[in-house]
């Protein structure tokens, strides 16, 4: 017979489950989520968490932390509604989120066309983008933004004036272009007014 069917020894057996359930079976939803990526603007910060959601603090004139609101904030604060987030990156004072299922929420500083959405009202709250899917990776520069596509080609919109959208003109683009035989593409980043991409063969373009 087993010794937890004494009263005794039971009353141990309870005490010593107890110990292990406090010790190392504490719900999922109660332990603390981890950061997992962040990102940075001029003056806004955000921190990726590991749930998809998203906490952003900093200067925030123009909407760019995503808040519903203008205000500047000195501790981070959890976007309101951006779920599902797999990549977070800002510009000077914009902000682009992929989501999980491919598709891209942008908010922020919006006078050159930068958030993709065919219009040029700044943002405070996270909106998708028309029309864009099928992302795998996005950057931004200081006013300008791009979309790595899966099938390795790349969008890009905003900020045009240097020519660091790569469209072979020099026009502001204020919804997502694609850009015309760049392909073979596995990474894109972006400067103040420049731009890069690493090809699948190891070579870069700019």
């Amino acid at each position: 017979m087993s010794k937890c069917t004494r009263s005794a020894a039971a009353i141990s057996c309870a005490l010593i489950v107890l110990v292990v359930l406090s010790v190392g079976g504490a719900p999922a939803a109660a332990q603390s989520l981890q950061v997992t990526k962040v990102a940075a603007g001029t003056y806004h910060s955000f921190a990726l968490l590991s749930d998809g959601t998203v906490k952003a603090w900093g200067r925030n004139n123009f909407g760019q932390l995503g808040l519903g609101h203008n205000t500047d904030q000195s501790t981070p604060q959890l976007i309101p509604g951006l779920t599902g987030v797999s990549a977070i990156v800002a510009g000077t004072d914009h902000s682009l989120a992929l989501l999980s299922n491919g598709s891209v929420k942008a908010w922020g500083y919006n006078v050159d066309g930068q958030l993709g959405l065919g219009n040029n009202p700044n943002q405070n709250t996270p909106q998708l983008i028309p029309g864009l899917s099928g992302v795998s990776a996005i950057a931004a520069g200081a006013h300008h933004s791009f979309a790595l596509l899966s099938n390795g080609s790349v969008k890009a919109w905003g900020y045009n004036v240097n020519g660091q959208l790569g469209l072979g003109n020099n026009a502001n683009q204020s919804t997502p272009q694609l850009i015309p035989s760049l392909s073979g593409v596995i990474a894109i980043a972006a400067g103040s007014s420049y731009s890069l991409a690493l090809l699948s063969d190891g070579t870069v373009k700019a």
